[in-house]
């Protein structure tokens, strides 16, 4: 054989992955429930959304978990989101190298939203610093940009978000 993983049967049970996220004083709330009383929470809300409350969801429940991000030693942040008051300037200002040696990229670094590419040029367009693509087009852009102080080719110059 191939040694790969065979497709599932037609006849094989869907299995679907779900993932809640809270910030500030609803992931406070959420903790004070308790990880039972977050999840049955959770499933209700779910229930309500998919089977008209039917139950259905929760029926097919398998496990969960709730897991306190502050909680953890190692994580020290990760969810950037603009403020009102932000300056125009202060993503770019992040993602600025230090020296030529450290350099910076992702969500938190992406600058302006602009999701489509008019030009021609082999740099990605700049996303809304708000989602998974403007951190990938952080890190090509920061790619690029270190491939030319440093007078190489880019490795991929037609990649594209």
């Amino acid at each position: 054989g191939s040694g790969g993983a065979s497709a599932p049967s037609a006849d094989a049970p869907v299995e679907w992955v779900v993932t809640g996220f809270a910030t500030a004083k609803y992931a406070a709330q959420v903790l004070e429930l308790g990880p039972n009383a977050a999840i049955a929470r959770f499933l209700a809300q779910l229930d309500e959304l998919f089977s008209g409350g039917t139950g259905a969801v929760t029926a097919a429940f398998v496990a969960g978990q709730v897991h306190s991000w502050a909680d953890n030693p190692y994580v020290r942040g990760g969810y950037t989101c603009p403020h009102i008051d932000e300056p125009s300037w202060a993503r770019k200002e992040l993602g600025r190298p230090v020296g030529s040696q450290l350099f910076f990229a992702g969500e938190a670094c992406a600058g302006a939203v602009h999701l489509t590419d008019d030009d021609d040029s082999d740099t990605p367009p700049e996303l809304s610093p708000l989602c998974l693509h403007s951190a990938i087009g952080s890190g090509i852009a920061t790619a690029h940009r270190l491939a030319k102080d440093r007078g190489m080719r880019a490795l991929h110059p037609e990649s594209r978000l």
